[in-house]
């Protein structure tokens, strides 16, 4: 009989034991499935980064002396490229080879990032050109960088209840730097698209770079019950609530150098209540801008009750084991 109760006692306490950790896990649980909440299926290709940069000699022949180097990142957000090429060789162009000469020194680089969304550029050239011993040119090699960005953004409801009203975004693309150089060329593009990527019209919004700064706002009211037009193409989508922008920098050079390594930022301001998603997932994530789901992030109150409930369950197990 006492083997009885004893037994009877031991299977009420794993019980009880399985029931608390069954309540204390709730909130584990709970914190599990949230992740998924309000989470817009968002399948898009749109999203890209890509960066060039080429260095080459001048009076190279057919791009022997020529060092390019091209990086695209597909769905990633991120690409980078660079390219470096020193040295000399004969101009041999109209002039005796014995005599004639081109020395060269050229870099470039290219960044693009969607996590801190920005595009960076660098290019540097420096070289000259001699026949007979003297210096026929001041220009001896060239450099050219690229970095370009495609992202759409998807927008959405805070709370989770449809948008009934049009609402203002504003998006900034700022770029700061500096060119000199004997020969140069510098410039950004930006354009915008309501409706995805496949509804950008016109030409891109360009900006000369020459003196190193460029600042666009653009505020597009989107508007939840807007149409467009297929012309002609019924298999193009649209959704009034994506925005894609797409920007892109530029630079090439000859003797001299361009830095455009610590700008070219995008900002984007949205009215209280409206959250967005990227098609990257990580666009501006990396400055505290919203991620791929916001609503997704644990509130402070659960946080605590995981915190006391993973608590609970490591005191249970060690009163268990005493």
């Amino acid at each position: 009989m006492k083997e009885f109760i004893s037994s009877f006692r031991e299977g009420s306490i794993s019980f009880v034991r399985v029931i608390t950790a069954a309540v204390l896990l709730l909130p584990l649980i709970a914190q599990l499935e949230c992740t998924t909440v309000n989470a817009y299926p968002f399948i898009t290709d749109s999203d890209g980064a890509q960066a060039t940069a080429m260095a080459s000699s001048q009076a190279s022949i057919m791009g022997v002396y020529m060092a390019l180097d091209t990086d695209y990142g597909y769905a990633s957000g991120f690409a980078s490229a660079y390219a470096d090429i020193s040295g000399e060789h004969p101009y041999i162009e109209g002039w005796p080879t014995s005599t004639a000469k081109v020395v060269y020194d050229a870099s470039a680089s290219a960044i693009a990032a969607a996590g801190t969304g920005t595009l960076r550029v660098r290019a540097d050239s420096e070289g000259d050109i001699y026949a007979f011993g003297s210096k026929i040119s001041d220009i001896g090699s060239s450099a050219w960088a690229e970095a370009w960005m495609l992202e759409t953004m998807h927008f959405y409801s805070a709370s989770g209840s449809p948008i009934t009203a049009p609402f203002p975004v504003t998006v900034v693309w700022d770029v700061g730097g500096s060119i000199n150089a004997l020969y140069e060329n510098a410039y950004t593009q930006y354009n915008t698209a309501v409706g995805g990527r496949q509804w950008f019209i016109g030409p891109d919004w360009s900006n000369d770079l020459l003196d190193g700064t460029a600042y666009i706002s653009r505020t597009i009211w989107m508007n939840p019950y807007s149409t467009a037009p297929a012309w002609g193409y019924p298999w193009w989508t649209y959704d009034p609530l994506d925005l894609s922008i797409s920007a892109s920098i530029h630079v090439d050079l000859a003797e001299g150098w361009a830095n455009f390594m610590s700008t070219g930022q995008f900002s984007i301001i949205v009215p209280e209540g409206i959250s967005w998603i990227s098609s990257s997932g990580i666009f501006l994530t990396e400055n505290n801008g919203p991620g791929p789901n916001p609503d997704a992030v644990p509130e402070p109150s659960t946080v605590l009750l995981l915190t006391l409930g993973l608590g609970g369950l490591a005191l249970m197990r060690r009163k268990a084991r005493a």
